[in-house]
């Protein structure tokens, strides 16, 4: 009779990863659109099949290929899996936690495994190497730049803190030399369960990492939607969008809000001397300084031609009238460097603060109005009061 023990749920895993592998090439190579880190995360799952499959022949080979080696793969196969998620969400990986795993991981393998058969210390040894890589991971999907994180990778980096969180326990356990007696075909009850987890865990992730890589893709198309495309920041309409939404906010938390118009005084110059490329060019720099400069909780965006409106939540107008103005000093010192030219650019600038009773044109006319006050000299900031429009 056929016993369902662990060498038979370690001969389902290498199965189901290589079919896994498989399946991950094959939709690499059919979609159009590439999946970001689809091969690298295939070619782990090669090394996950082999360094399982090996475990199942154990006995049957040397302890070199059956304790070392397979070990070895399963720890590489966790350094593929960070680098195909470093691949699919765009950062740079770290691989000084996966070298110090591999080391321990072999150097846990020879010393318990070749010369003096521990199993509890090389299991601890390896389970720490092995969830401490798991963790990184999950870290990696959780906390790694969490202002482009989709709702998918926080799912799968729980998944991955549970199974890191698992093998830690399991290697306190090994140290404390409580594990229980356990072979390929009578595990203890802690690692056929452990085993199974992973099995489940690693079957699910093929899914989760489309879903991230489908998720980030609708993302980065909405966000090309939402932006100007010669500047970068948030286009006309989503501008307007965020306007109103934190007019409602200021107005229901009773709390300042500002708003500052800002147009570049001699962009017409650039535009009729070098021409409209070099214009561009100006504007996507004016665009870059003004996005670097401002708090992160306010908002920079295009509202037309050569004029850019700021968002200042949480301003009063002395504030709003301040960062206007270290803007326009700023700008005034810093000249720009276009098509090999040094350009003197500077700003005028029209700031209105939200009343009770305001609504969204009013304050736009009054931060407008300023700028126009503002730009019959150059080089100004102009804060225009409540009472002169209203």
């Amino acid at each position: 009779m056929f016993a369902f023990d662990l060498r038979t749920i370690y001969l389902i895993t290498s199965l189901a990863f290589f079919a896994i592998s498989g399946g991950l090439v094959v939709t690499t190579l059919s979609t159009p659109r590439a999946l970001k880190g689809g091969r690298t995360l295939a070619v782990s799952y090669v090394f996950s099949g082999l360094g399982y499959a090996l475990i199942v022949v154990r006995g049957l080979v040397s302890a070199v290929i059956g304790i070392v080696v397979s070990n070895l793969l399963l720890t590489l196969s966790v350094v593929l899996l960070y680098r195909a998620l470093c691949r699919l969400l765009s950062l740079k990986p770290d691989y000084r936690l996966s070298l110090g795993a591999i080391g321990v991981v072999l150097a846990a393998a020879v010393a318990y495994g070749l010369y003096d058969s521990q199993y509890d210390l090389r299991v601890a040894w390896m389970s720490l190497a092995l969830g401490v890589q798991i963790l990184q991971v999950a870290w990696t999907l959780i906390y790694r730049d969490p202002f482009r994180r989709v709702s998918s990778q926080s799912f799968t980096g729980v998944v991955f803190t549970v199974y890191g969180l698992m093998l830690l326990g399991r290697a306190v356990f090994g140290f404390a030399h409580l594990l229980p007696e356990s072979s390929l075909l009578q595990p203890s009850p802690h690692t056929f369960t452990l085993t199974a987890l992973t099995l489940i865990g690693n079957l699910m992730l093929p899914f989760s990492f489309l879903l991230i890589s489908n998720e980030s893709h609708f993302y980065k198309l909405q966000k090309l939607a939402d932006t100007d495309t010669l500047t970068g920041l948030i286009n006309r309409g989503v501008l307007l969008e965020c306007l109103r939404e934190e007019i409602l906010k200021a107005k229901k938390l009773a709390r300042p809000f500002s708003l500052c118009v800002v147009d570049v005084d001699q962009f017409k110059e650039v535009n009729d001397q070098f021409g409209h490329p070099a214009g561009d060019e100006v504007l996507a720099l004016v665009a870059g300084r003004l996005q670097a400069l401002v708090r992160q909780s306010d908002s920079a965006g295009r509202y037309g031609g050569d004029e850019f409106l700021l968002l200042l939540p949480h301003s009063t107008q002395e504030q709003a009238y301040g960062l206007a103005d270290r803007l326009r000093e700023h700008f005034g010192r810093e000249p720009f460097r276009v098509g090999g030219r040094s350009h003197s650019l500077t700003l005028s600038i029209g700031v209105a603060t939200l009343h009770e009773g305001d609504t969204m044109d009013m304050l736009l006319n009054r931060a407008d109005q300023a700028m126009y006050k503002a730009k019959r000299t150059r080089d100004q900031v102009v804060a225009q009061p409540a009472e002169i429009l209203n």
